[in-house]
């Protein structure tokens, strides 16, 4: 009975533990789950979100909306465009992407710096099971839900 109960727990657990991840994996472009529209404000559902996460290191990510994102003192909406660095990392433990942009277009966390600011840094958490595998970050606070996600386009 024991083993009945192990086998039972390995098919159907083993299909939500996280998998190891190599970057080559990461390579490629992201583009946003139907399931994540519902998160996007009447000011962004025009949006097409996606990253292009390069062999060479660098990326590119386009219309990344943020519900709630410090821009010139003031906490607003806002679409990340830019581009710069990535690596895989960890956050609290958990896999992640560092996204380290270079460019960060329309952005200044307080009036007196200029447009574009250089070092700005962001992360995609990954999630790879055997049974799935996406990015994602949280828009806003973590606990809200709010998981824009992203899957690879083949």
């Amino acid at each position: 009975m024991a083993l009945v109960a192990m086998m039972t727990w390995c098919i159907i657990g083993l299909g939500g533990c996280q998998a190891s991840t190599a970057p080559e994996e990461l390579i490629g472009t992201w583009k946003l789950k139907p399931e994540s529209r519902v998160y996007l404000g009447s000011n962004f559902a025009q949006l097409n979100p996606g990253i292009e996460i390069k062999e060479d290191g660098t990326f590119v990510a386009g219309d990344l909306p943020q519900s709630s994102f410090l821009v010139e003192g003031k906490w607003q909406e806002f679409v990340m465009r830019g581009h710069g660095v990535w690596r895989m990392d960890q956050h609290q433990k958990l896999p992640i992407v560092h996204l380290q942009f270079n460019i960060l277009e329309n952005y200044r966390r307080n009036p007196d710096l200029p447009k574009e600011v250089i070092g700005f840094g962001s992360y995609l958490y990954i999630h790879h099971t055997l049974t799935e595998f996406y990015l994602f970050y949280h828009d806003n606070d973590p606990d809200m839900g709010r998981e824009i996600r992203f899957q690879k386009e083949r």
